[in-house]
């Protein structure tokens, strides 16, 4: 075969199989037959005699499938996802008026800078006097991405004295004896006011003017890093609590947010309006994809961080056109890793050290490798079937935020949102299974109202599961096991025994409501783990009660009092193998 005309549909159809039966990863092997498909697609534009043939599988309508990606896509653990939103969230939320006001009071001084006249013999002068006197002069952060400890700070320098940057960088290179660079933030913190605290802290303590000074990207004139950190952060919370695709984020425009729905009962619903293109599970051909409007319930704060991102670009003068771009294109998914990446250097370098507890605020390395905008949409899926507690921030209830993305474009088929829902319900129900029959092979026993029922079922489950196993069991609803760590306690699930749905009347009887589970409930049971948890918690809660002024002295008492029934109610029962 020696050109394209030499193509017939049999070879199209062969390089398919190629692909399809390879050893790639799963987001490698679908970009290829993504390819693959597109170029047919194509052939308008292509000489007559270079066009492809049409290939089978358009008869056959077939087409790739994203769900094996999204399956595969390794979400976030605990550890990592916990400080990194509660960050991003703070930014959105606290540091924002901080970041403006700082921008602000730099766009000022810019605009003072001299230009001409004496300005190279002022630099001159003051550069001497550095290295007359011994001073240093401010050195690049080594935060930044291109930061050099053995640069000069530029924008310091013009920040402080009114002279434009390039003045003192031809002067500088000119010395015969140069001054001594200093890395210490303090010669390059602009005067401004840090108004907004990070658990009792100052959130920074110092704003640097290489923090906010403009950048260049291809002759396109980017905001300063700072401002760039902020729009991260809003591109972080907008993303993870919306549970939307790394490519239908990073084509959300300006007005995005529209005003949240009032509701007849005086609640409101917080929506984020987009396009979504579903790739070629939107055609039955596998023809190019074609965008359509889409619409995400979210929380509050989702909202106000696209808010956050339209103000940082109305002062980058872009009002208009993409939320998240330096350019006015919509970025590829690497400039995405590029941007959350540096967001965390940059919060564990600048921001952690001088937090309360660094080790708590800490954003640790991800044991899976590099945080991508499209592991976000896993992990919320984890933590609401997980966590629904939300213990990874005390800003989300991920229960809560279950309910509200089930309202919106999130909540339909074609997100595929529910689908991975499903799946993370089941593989909590299935570890936490496999955590009993550990507990029960080892000869110790479970206890409480539904002790009974929770032996029953694990020991019909094989040890070994395969797929069929899967098919099968994860239907079956004796096996709707769930580990609740808020109420220290399994539930074995059976609606007709949930006081969960009895006392809250709720219309939902597929799952427990974890947040609202009750004390004496018959679908109850705990192991030795819980109990052990149980009482030691209730020893913390004396040991407070004393320390502590009458009113919470009460009620450290009454928790403490309520785990320790608990733990002797659990005594009464027991089950085994």
């Amino acid at each position: 075969m020696r050109n394209i005309g030499d193509l017939d549909s049999g070879h199209l159809d062969d390089c398919r199989r190629h692909i399809e039966q390879s050893d790639y990863a799963a987001t490698t092997k679908f970009n290829k037959l993504e390819q693959l498909v597109r170029m047919w697609h194509l052939n308008p534009w292509l000489p007559e005699d270079q066009q492809w043939p049409e290939p089978i599988w358009r008869e056959e309508k077939w087409k790739p499938q994203r769900k094996a990606i999204e399956n595969s896509t390794k979400r976030l653990t605990q550890d990592a996802m916990g400080p990194l939103l509660e960050w991003s969230i703070a930014f959105v939320t606290r540091f924002a008026d901080d970041i403006f006001a700082a921008h602000d009071r730099f766009q000022e001084r810019e605009g003072r800078i001299a230009k001409a006249g004496n300005a190279r013999r002022l630099a001159q002068e003051i550069l001497q006097d550095h290295v007359n006197r011994g001073l240093p002069v401010p050195a690049q952060s080594s935060t930044s991405r291109r930061g050099d400890p053995d640069r000069v700070s530029w924008g310091a320098l013009a920040y402080q004295h009114l002279i434009h940057e390039n003045t003192f960088s031809a002067v500088f290179g000119q010395m015969p004896v140069r001054p001594v660079l200093s890395s210490d933030p303090a010669l390059t913190a602009i005067d401004c006011d840090i108004t907004a605290h990070f658990h009792q802290q100052p959130w920074i303590p110092y704003i640097q003017a290489e923090d906010l000074r403009p950048r260049t990207f291809h002759n396109h004139l980017l905001p300063g890093r700072l401002l760039g950190h902020l729009r991260t952060a809003c591109m972080i919370v907008a993303a993870y609590l919306t549970g939307a695709r790394s490519e239908e984020v990073r084509a959300w425009e300006f007005g995005a947010a529209p005003d949240p729905l009032e509701e007849p009962g005086g609640s409101c619903v917080h929506l984020i309006k987009g396009k979504v293109s579903k790739g070629y599970s939107a055609s039955e051909d596998g023809a190019p994809r074609q965008g359509r409007e889409a619409v995400w319930a979210t929380v509050p704060v989702a909202t106000e961080a696209i808010r956050v991102a339209e103000r940082i670009a109305e002062v980058s003068g872009t009002p208009a056109g993409l939320l998240f771009t330096d350019t006015g294109r919509m970025i590829a998914s690497g400039t995405s890793t590029t941007w959350i990446t540096d967001f965390i250097t940059f919060v564990n370098e600048r921001l952690v050290p001088h937090t309360a507890s660094p080790q708590a605020f800490l954003i640790p390395s991800d044991p899976e490798g590099t945080v991508t905008l499209g592991r976000f949409r896993r992990t919320l899926a984890w933590f609401i079937r997980n966590r629904p507690n939300g213990e990874a921030t005390a800003a989300i209830q991920y229960q809560h935020l279950s309910v509200v993305i089930s309202g919106g474009y999130a909540g339909t088929k074609e997100s595929g949102m529910q689908d991975l829902l499903l799946e993370e319900d089941w593989l909590h129900r299935k570890q936490t299974i496999a955590h009993l029959q550990d507990i029960l092979a080892e000869g110790r026993t479970l206890n409480g109202p539904a002790a009974e029922r929770a032996v029953a079922a694990v020991q019909r489950v094989p040890r070994q599961l395969t797929p069929g196993d899967e098919r099968r069991l994860r239907r079956d609803k004796t096996l709707l096991i769930y580990e609740n760590p808020g109420a220290v306690a399994l539930c074995v699930f059976d609606e007709t025994r949930a006081l969960c749905h009895k006392l809250k009347q709720s219309d939902r009887d597929d799952r427990p409501d974890l947040l609202g589970c009750v004390d004496g409930c018959h679908n109850c049971a705990r192991t030795p783990e819980h109990n052990r948890i149980l009482l030691a918690d209730a020893e913390n809660f004396q040991r407070q009660a004393k320390l502590s002024p009458l009113p919470l002295a009460q009620a450290f008492i009454a928790r403490a009092e309520r785990n320790l029934r608990v733990a002797g109610d659990n005594e009464s029962s027991s089950q085994s193998i």
